[in-house]
């Protein structure tokens, strides 16, 4: 499995992450065009900012891997926190799990259930930043370097994940979608890294297959479990609608 730097245009790379308490409530109706601000600063100051992290700090950044998900919010953490990607979007990310003041990473018994109206308000705003050519150039750039693949795995991901009755596994029946969600849920209710490995385990024939088809293994079995968690806190609509906006701008070519 190739390592992959995934670069994620503008607040996107939060997005696709995968709640306690709420950050303090922030102030509803804050404009697009502080959001879409926002999102120009974190695209502008990417490379800079990976050159001067280098590789993660596994304690301080939960990852050991220079690739994924939490590696870009690490880089990206002083202009791109929680904290202030709420504030710019004048809307919480979460409306429950284990997220507080930061992205907590060690949860064993929650995840992190998105707030569809943030979900929609940041496919706003990138249309809204697309519609300026200095950013749409530079979001082009950055796409085709670095989240390409990421892009069209999650695409694939969903797909499967939506159109498949059963879901072969290893040595093991097929088994739903639901019944997927279900068992995910029961591993919750105690503390144990059961449910992650489960949710992995679930898709590891899925990813051979993927990768078998030019995508990157890893990514793709991480995407079929954030589908899963997206269909349980029934935000997949809203995020697949923002993941084809992106794909249609940046990856027209791409079925």
């Amino acid at each position: 499995m190739r390592k992959l730097i995934q670069i994620l245009c503008g607040l996107v790379v939060v997005l696709l992450f995968s709640c306690t308490p709420l950050l303090e409530v922030v102030k509803e109706g804050v404009s697009l065009s502080l959001y879409q601000t926002k999102m120009d600063e974190v695209a502008k100051v990417w490379d800079t900012e990976v050159k001067k992290k280098g590789e993660p700090d596994r304690e301080a950044d939960g990852t050991w891997l220079n690739f994924g998900f939490r590696y870009p919010y690490a880089v990206l953490k002083e202009y791109a926190s929680l904290e202030k990607i709420q504030e710019a979007a004048g809307l919480n990310v979460f409306v429950s799990g284990p997220h507080t003041k930061d992205l907590d990473f060690n949860s064993e018994t929650s995840f992190g259930h998105y707030n569809a109206a943030f979900v929609a308000k940041t496919l706003q705003a990138l249309k809204g930043s697309n519609t300026n050519i200095t950013f749409k150039t530079l979001g082009q750039q950055v796409y085709d370097k670095n989240l390409k693949s990421t892009a069209r795995a999650y695409y694939k991901a969903y797909q499967y994940v939506n159109s498949s009755p059963q879901v072969e596994r290893r040595s093991k029946s097929s088994i739903t979608i639901d019944e997927v969600m279900k068992t995910y849920k029961e591993y919750m209710k105690e503390p144990s890294q059961k449910a992650g490995g489960y949710i992995q385990d679930v898709f590891g024939i899925y990813a051979n297959n993927a990768e078998k088809e030019g995508l990157d293994w890893y990514i793709s079995n991480v995407a079929t479990g954030f589908w899963v968690r997206r269909k349980m806190d029934n935000t997949d609509k809203e995020f697949f609608e923002l993941l084809e906006y992106i794909v249609a701008t940046y990856d027209a070519d791409f079925k």
